[in-house]
């Protein structure tokens, strides 16, 4: 069928000089401190797949063939090198997984979105200070947001949209060893609350 569309795509990426943030302790003025900063990686590289699939459901009857779904899935494995320890690591703010499933509806005016969206856990710094773990990984989360417009003449389209309807909560975690210590650990670090957000407006054609 015309409005149906599934696809597979892979690709492959050599990385060499990725910049990440990590911590060092660095001397400055006969002062030591413990530095954040962007720093150069070594090589590595990125590669996945990601698998997408639309489909409008117009062969249904009536109001319901208006009906609509997208969804697409992606695996990514990225990794480059520490700068100070030439160890291969995750690369951050890259999840595993992340997959979309999104309801549709197009019809007597009528343009509706349903959106969810998923993500797996991810790294989101290296080298942190203190005795807890020096790794930053962040928990997986997701997200359902809506979308709708209503063409109300040919010159005025109502919209609405929100976002965070879930409520959605952020945590992450101190995880892995110690890179002073190299005592292994896993305990909470940061809890983050969203707001939900509700928004109306109308566009106008001139």
């Amino acid at each position: 069928m015309r409005s149906t569309q599934l696809s597979v795509a892979g690709f492959y990426r050599k990385i060499n000089g990725y910049i990440q943030s990590y911590a060092v302790i660095e001397n400055y003025l006969g002062s030591t401190a413990l530095v954040t900063r962007p720093r150069n990686t070594g090589n590595g590289s990125l590669k996945g797949a990601e698998v997408a699939y639309q489909q409008f459901f117009d062969f249904l009857p009536g109001a319901l063939s208006g009906l609509g779904l997208q969804l697409n899935g992606t695996y990514i494995d990225g990794t480059t090198q520490d700068p100070f320890t030439g160890r291969q690591e995750r690369l951050v703010n890259v999840s595993k997984f992340s997959y979309n499933a999104v309801a549709l509806y197009e019809k007597y005016g009528i343009s509706t979105r349903v959106a969810w969206n998923w993500r797996s856990s991810y790294v989101d710094s290296y080298n942190s200070g203190g005795i807890q773990a020096s790794t930053i990984e962040a928990k997986p989360i997701g997200q359902l947001d809506l979308s709708v417009n209503y063409e109300l003449f040919k010159w005025l389209t109502l919209t609405f949209d929100a976002t965070n309807l879930t409520d959605r909560v952020y945590h992450d975690r101190f995880k892995g060893v110690n890179a002073a210590s190299q005592v292994y650990s896993n305990t909470p670090r940061d809890t983050r609350t969203y707001d939900r957000t509700f928004e109306f407006g109308a566009r106008v054609k001139f």
